[in-house]
Order: structure tokens, then sequence, then C-alpha cells
């Protein structure tokens, strides 16, 4: 006579003996002892609801989940008689898994943005036996994979791994992200046969979440000083400007801002503008990190000359390396103030006139320069000319023989020497009167 004990199920074991009833007619049942303690009785009037060949089994009753067991089985006769079974040893499965994942009171959830994506990573949960995935949500919506479906007591996850990428969403929007931990019952990892239709999971109801803000984005258009138009446009990550916040971009014509950048970029195009954020009440406050603005570059600029400085409020500037595509110049910043978009091509000024001696001299060419009255426009002096030499220039549209005395000269030193020898050949005395020019170089 032998004996043997089937796997457990649940924490219910089933026992599976050889019966000897069919051989003695003496035996009426058996007992059924588990660590020494009887837990079952059948008699052969019931066995051929549970026999099968020349076996019977027969479920045994709760034990212990997770221990070791000593089962018995004892055949006996109207009479008393008791025949025992060798004795069977049993180690029941632990007990069904009913907890879930547990969070640390400090585990958190971070959300990072990376392009236009959101990079989330968690502390992972911990369990009595093991963690078998992760469901992420984003505002009450869950992410799941193609193929899978959620339901309170399956295992379709998001994701085995406590780091998942979010794509497609709406950054200037607040989203809020929360992750649920879930396991696998112990009938989910080992093989049951048809129980395996019972395996089932168990999840984190609220699990750990974390608010993404929106990503900054705003942007104004002003008219400068000259009439020009120009768009602004700031652009920040997530958290670094508070939601609600206001740009307030000024065009600055006046000011002592304006007088310092027009003294160093007077010969040049530019606009002043003042960059501002404002909170929901109105006061001035400064991004808590790096900001993206891009200002648009005025018609008539150049663009490949063109730069933008940062100006300080003692009239410094600084070039803050803005870098043009697509008629905008865009840099990072950490805080707003007075910026001034320039035109470095200088521009010249073909209406300069200088009354009385001093005259322009432009590369060695007089233009509009006014000569004890009598204007000489295009004239160019070339070497040396004396003091009877006439200049032959257009004033007002009509010639006249002017006189220039003085000798003009590319050399200072050439030209007193040859006043001095013309003074000489001729034998004249007294003082010699020149009118001070500024000489061509």
């Amino acid at each position: 006579m032998t004996s043997e004990l089937a796997s457990a199920v649940y924490t219910h074991a089933q026992g599976t003996w050889t019966a000897i009833s069919s051989s003695d007619a003496r035996i009426r049942g058996y007992k059924i002892y588990a660590n020494g303690k009887l837990v079952n009785t059948v008699y052969n009037y019931q066995i051929p609801k549970f026999a099968t060949a020349e076996t019977v089994s027969k479920q045994i009753g709760r034990l212990t989940p997770g221990t070791e067991n000593t089962v018995e089985i004892v055949a006996f006769t109207d009479a008393g008689v008791e025949y025992k079974y060798p004795l069977a040893q049993i180690t029941t499965l632990g007990s069904y898994d009913y907890k879930a994942p547990v969070f640390a009171e400090n585990a958190k959830v971070t959300a990072e943005v990376k392009d236009n994506d959101v990079v989330l990573t968690w502390t992972a949960a911990t369990d009595d036996t093991a963690v078998g995935g992760y469901r992420v949500y984003v505002d009450g919506t869950p992410v799941v994979p193609e193929g899978k479906d959620f339901n309170p007591v399956n295992g379709d996850y998001t994701t085995a791994e406590t780091t998942y990428t979010v794509t497609g969403l709406d950054l200037t929007k607040d989203h809020t992200f929360t992750i649920q931990a879930g396991d696998t019952w112990w009938k989910a990892a080992q093989t049951m046969g048809t129980y395996d239709k019972m395996a089932g999971f168990n999840w984190t109801v609220e699990g750990i979440s974390t608010t993404l803000s929106a990503r900054y984005e705003s942007d104004c258009a002003v008219t400068d000083a000259s009439g020009a138009n120009i768009a602004v446009a700031v652009k920040a990550d997530a958290g670094v400007i508070p939601s609600g916040s206001q740009l307030k971009v000024t065009a600055l014509g006046e000011g002592n801002a304006y007088d310092a950048v027009k003294k160093s970029f007077d010969n040049k195009k530019f606009s002043l503008l003042d960059i501002r954020l404002l909170d929901t009440e109105g006061n001035v406050i400064q991004p808590d990190g790096t900001v993206t603005v891009t200002i648009s570059v005025p018609n008539g600029y150049d663009s490949a000359k063109a730069k933008v400085f940062y100006v300080a409020e003692d009239g410094s500037m600084e070039d803050v390396n803005a870098v043009y595509a697509d008629g905008k110049m865009t840099f990072t910043v950490a805080h707003f103030s007075n910026y001034v978009i320039v035109d470095e091509t200088v521009v010249k000024d073909n209406d300069n006139s200088n009354t009385g001696d001093d005259n322009q001299n432009n590369g060695g060419q007089n233009n509009g320069n006014q000569n004890g009255g009598n204007q000489n426009n295009g004239g160019q002096n070339n070497g040396n000319q004396n003091s009877n030499n006439q200049n032959n220039s257009q004033n007002g549209g009509a010639v006249s023989d002017n006189t220039d005395t003085g000798v003009k000269t590319g050399d200072s030193f050439a030209m007193w020497f040859y006043v001095i020898l013309m003074a000489a050949a001729a034998g004249f005395t007294g003082c010699l009167v020149m009118k001070k020019k500024k000489l061509e170089k």
C-alpha cells in the first residue's frame, strides 16, 4: 500500500492514495490526518464520486501556507481495525498574494522635458513577492501598449522599468503623471494547469504622481522709434517661468539707456527693446533658469551684420551671441532687461557741411566743402597746386573761377618748402599769412 499527495491549491492539500476497499470487504472507509490531526473521513459510498482507476483523491483541508506538513492515510473496518498507509510529506505553497506593491513615503516621480517629449523616472515599488510591472497614467488616462487592455485583475502594464518616455503631449498645458505598481499572484508565477486562468494582479490604487507645469511660450509685437515693426517671442521649459506670467515688450526711443546706445551706434541702425516678465499681479519677475528669446530682424537690416546686445543699467553692453535664421535673431538668457538689435553696417552721411576753413576730406576727395564762401563740390586735389592755380568747380549750377590762396599738397613739409622757395625767388619781404586748413591725406 502506498500513498502520495497532489500539489496544493491555495492553502488546501489534495491527497491521492491507492484504495484497498475493493480487495478487502472489511474496509468501510479512510481517515485522513494532517500533522497528527484528523482533518477528514471518507467512506466507501463516497468513493465513486472521486475515484479514478486504482486511486482515490480527496481534499485534505486547509493547511498553513508555506509550511512542511505530515499527512497520513488510515483505512478502517467496522470492527475498528486500522491499516495505516506510509506517511507523506507536503510543502504547501504560500498564501495567495493579496497585498499590492507599496511605494515608500519618500517615493516620487520626476518629469523632465527633452525636446518635445517627457521622460518620467520614478522610485521603484516594493512587494512581498515581486513587482510585475508599472502602469503609467497621463492626466488620468492610462498609457496602454498596443494589443493590451488594463483592468483591475489582469497583468497588462505599460512598462516593467522605472522609466518611461511620453510623447505627443501639448507642453504648453499642465499635465499630471501617475504611476501604479502591480505584482503577480503565485499562480501566475507557476504552472498550475487549469488554474492558470485564475492568475491575476494586484495594483496600487493611488500610486505616486507628479504635475508638470506648462512650458512657457509667449510673443509680442512692437513698433520701435524708427517705425519698424519688431516681433519678440519667449520660450522656456516647464517650471522656469510661473504659469500665468505675461511678456511685456516696450520699444525705447529716449532715456539713459537709449542715449547710451545712440552714442555707441550713432551711425548704425538699431532698435532698443525693454523686455520684461510680469507675474499675475503685474510685478516684474525673472525666470528661474534660462529662456530662449527670438527677435525679428527689422526690414532694411543686413542680417549678416545684425547683432543683439544686452544693455546694462550703467549703459555697458554685452553681445549675447544671437544666431540668425529665417529672419530672426535667437539667443538664450537668464535675465530680462534692455536688449538692442543692431545692424553694424555703417550708415554713410553724404551731406556733412564744414563752414569756413574746416573741410572734410574723405579719402582725398572734398565732397560739399565750403572754402571762404565758395563751395567746391567734387574737386579732387592731386599733387601740389600753387596760389595761382584755378579751381573750376560748380557752384549753384554756375561755373565760377575762384582763385584759392595758399598751397594744397599731400605732404606738409613739401608745402612749406615750396612756399619759402617761391617767396625767395620773388624777392618777397614781410609776413606770410596762410589760412589753416586740413591737409588731405
